[in-house]
């Protein structure tokens, strides 16, 4: 891998290749320097949409904070009652998950979990951690359902670009985040502003998630990445669905630069489309040895 020889045009065509005219975006960026590496449909990166699952990254930084009262050890028995006029909310595995951990839980993705300990949470505190991460509130007032604390229909957005940002802080121990620029970053955003054991415990979720959870098809041998794969459904009542994947990535061993990376792939799946296709990019990455 040599880090000193930059190939920014051919990693772009590669990805643009990896893409293969699926409809959808995708962000890269360096997370030592902010440097975007390549980005397919910038239009459309700064477009929000629901974010489905990758909204639990908010809970679960929400959860971990010292003034946290919920507790993450929790069970999953498939269901969950709304304690409002409403529908159940049931998780995607219906026999339930059983007793979790927050890591387990942000790994296998568990719509039980993460909607009980939101509620908990509290609108308020989810919503500093949501808007922390880069998770976009509704302009107006949304009635609450069990449904926004796993980010479907119209209380939270997001963008590839912002978290795109959000995952090359994340990858950094100092926090610091860089708005994307193919020229000169600036570090002109906030700072993630994380205790070490609250990163230490969402990154061991992540990493959990893509070696054998729910984004484990963006892992590949000789590469250590931490990624989310999230699936929300369109506002139009269509059904249809946007695949989501937020993470970064590097080779394994020494000190070898890091990708973040945000997809977002359009009639698709997190775990059956944008995880993949954000392994195949990981992978490429580290082919071509680019800073």
């Amino acid at each position: 891998m040599n880090a000193n020889v930059p190939d920014l045009p051919a990693f772009q065509r590669d990805v643009v290749q990896l893409m293969a005219g699926r409809q959808g975006t995708l962000v890269s960026v360096s997370a030592e320097t902010g440097l975007l590496r390549a980005v397919v449909n910038p239009g459309a990166a700064r477009q929000p949409t629901p974010p489905g699952s990758l909204f639990k990254l908010a809970i679960a930084l929400a959860a971990l904070q010292p003034a946290a009262t919920a507790g993450t050890t929790r069970r999953c028995q498939g269901v969950l009652a709304d304690v409002s006029p409403g529908p159940a909310l049931r998780c995607w595995l219906p026999s339930g998950h059983g007793q979790l951990g927050l890591e387990e839980a942000l790994a296998l993705s568990c719509n039980v979990y993460f909607a009980g300990l939101g509620r908990e949470l509290g609108e308020p505190a989810v919503r500093r951690w949501g808007q922390r991460v880069g998770f976009l509130p509704a302009k107006q007032a949304v009635a609450p359902r069990l449904e926004a604390w796993i980010g479907e229909g119209a209380q939270w957005s997001a963008t590839p670009w912002t978290l795109a940002a959000f995952a090359a802080a994340l990858s950094r121990e100092d926090g610091r985040r860089f708005e994307p620029s193919w020229h000169q970053p600036v570090a002109s955003l906030s700072p993630l502003g994380l205790g070490a054991r609250t990163r230490e415990r969402l990154l061991a979720g992540m990493r959990l998630a893509s070696t054998r959870g729910s984004a484990r098809a963006a892992g590949r041998a000789g590469l250590l990445v931490y990624g989310k794969s999230g699936t929300a459904t369109y506002l139009d009542g269509s059904n249809r669905t946007w695949g989501w994947f937020v993470g970064f990535g590097r080779v394994a061993g020494g000190r070898a630069p890091t990708l973040a990376l945000a997809v977002r792939l359009g009639d698709a799946s997190g775990f059956g489309d944008a995880a993949p296709l954000a392994g195949q990019v990981f992978a490429r990455w580290a082919a071509r040895g680019t800073p």
